[in-house]
């Protein structure tokens, strides 16, 4: 390799290639390419100079041995990293390093006084090398292959524009394993805030496979009545009115086989987006899925908060079971039933049921709002996401990220959707965003 570097952002120190200096002389890689979840290497350092310049380069490497056990601790800001040129110029290939222990050959402190010590780095990473970061290009309904942004409204309907959900090529994305993405959504609406974003990925091979199939509208459900109103998703919503406390189917839709072949045997988190928020405070709901009158799963109930426009209910897989696969999936029927403790006459109302992919997914919960102008930050490959306030200078955390990952896959299509709330737990659907992405090609071999 041309050059060999090891350190953070505060400073890289060169121990092999063009770029090395006195006392440095030569660098003896032992790569290990396994398998594993952690990877044991070593490399060694061959020192030359005075007792000074020995000295001097040991405490370096006493320094990076502190900042990689203080990053461990959670008191250092940064991993330490192991970076590697192919050709001087060429881009930069790193990988996260931990357990750093450092030693010198047993003669050391006599050849010290000659002038020389190797030194020995022991460490341990995980097996893949990130090189760079590229721009990922989107496709939406009105766009091919953007690199400097998207912009969603935060729901999904008929019309052309109305869309929460970009896709990004098969053929775009260059990477042997699967790749760390990197997000920046900048919050658009005016006199509004964002405050909870949801995302949810759903990979498959080969091209896009539309958007359809996540999202259930009222006009899609039986039972109660449906309206037309032309500030609800896809301008109709369905009013839902019983007076049982009993657990009571109140709305019904299909899930067809095509859309079920669509889903795919994927995990999917169901939620209810409501037209208007009820006002009941013992009211539970939970969906289930039917083939005729058989009732195929049903998942744990929630509580339908007051408080909240929309219902978050538990996970399930689409199909539900296990199958041999020799045949497509049969569809459906997606229930949701609701629940109170008194014979009174409730009536809720919604506009779209989303089930939203959770294979790949997060959650990043607020703590404060974020308003227009300010620009949403998430890199997969550190786990950390923070804000740039509306003049783009300085950056603070309003967000904990919570759940799983964003990856994308080589050979595969990866839709994004993503879905927000307000400081007032609300999904003002009109509210947008502009969404850019990048993503870091990761390989485990050089």
């Amino acid at each position: 390799m041309n050059q060999i570097a090891i350190g953070d952002s505060s400073g890289m120190t060169v121990i092999h290639g063009e770029l090395i200096s006195p006392p440095y002389r030569r660098t003896t890689c032992f790569f290990n390419f396994e398998d594993q979840h952690e990877i044991s290497e070593r490399i060694e350092v061959e020192i030359a100079g005075t007792p000074t310049q020995i000295q001097e380069v040991l405490e370096r490497f006493n320094q990076i041995r502190l900042r990689a056990q203080l990053y461990e601790s959670g008191t250092y800001y940064s991993p330490q990293y192991l970076r590697f040129q192919q050709a001087h110029g060429d881009p930069t290939y790193r990988t996260p390093i931990s357990n750093l222990r450092l030693a010198v050959n047993r003669e050391g402190y006599l050849t010290t006084r000659k002038g020389s010590v190797i030194l020995t780095l022991h460490y341990t990473r995980p097996p893949w090398f990130d090189k760079g970061l590229y721009s990922v290009p989107l496709s939406s309904r009105t766009s091919s292959d953007v690199v400097t942004g998207v912009t969603l409204v935060n729901h999904c309907d008929a019309g052309a524009s109305d869309f929460n959900s970009v896709y990004t090529k098969h053929s775009g994305i260059e990477t042997s394993l699967p790749a760390p993405l990197k997000l920046e959504i900048e919050f658009l609406t005016g006199a509004s805030t964002l405050n909870d974003l949801l995302i949810g990925m759903y990979h498959n091979p080969g091209d896009d496979r539309g958007e359809g199939h996540f999202y259930c509208n009222a006009s899609d459900f039986s039972g109660g009545t449906v309206i037309y109103n032309a500030g609800a998703i896809n301008n109709f919503y369905r009013s839902l009115s019983w007076s049982a406390n009993t657990w009571t189917s109140l709305a019904t839709a299909a899930i067809t086989d095509a859309m079920m072949e669509k889903l795919d045997y994927k995990a999917y988190r169901p939620i209810l987006h409501l037209f208007n928020s009820h006002a009941y405070s013992d009211l539970y709901l939970k969906c289930a899925l039917l083939d005729g009158s058989d009732l195929i799963y049903e998942s744990d109930p929630v509580h339908a908060d007051p408080a909240y426009g929309y219902v978050l209910f538990p996970p399930l897989h689409l199909p539900p079971h296990r199958t041999l696969r020799d045949l497509d999936p049969k569809g459906l029927t997606l229930a949701v039933y609701g629940f109170k403790d008194n014979t009174s006459t409730y009536v809720i109302t919604f506009d779209q049921l989303i089930l939203l992919p959770l294979d790949y997914a997060m959650q990043f919960k607020g703590f404060f709002n974020m308003t227009q102008g300010d620009v949403f930050v998430y890199d997969q490959a550190s786990g950390l996401c923070n804000v740039r306030t509306g003049s783009g200078t300085k950056e603070i955390q309003y967000q904990l990220p919570l759940g799983g990952s964003l990856m994308l896959f080589p050979g595969r299509t990866s839709r994004f959707i993503l879905l927000w709330t307000n400081s007032a737990n609300q999904v003002v659907i009109n509210d947008s965003v502009k969404v850019i992405a990048y993503y870091r090609k990761r390989t485990n071999i050089l």
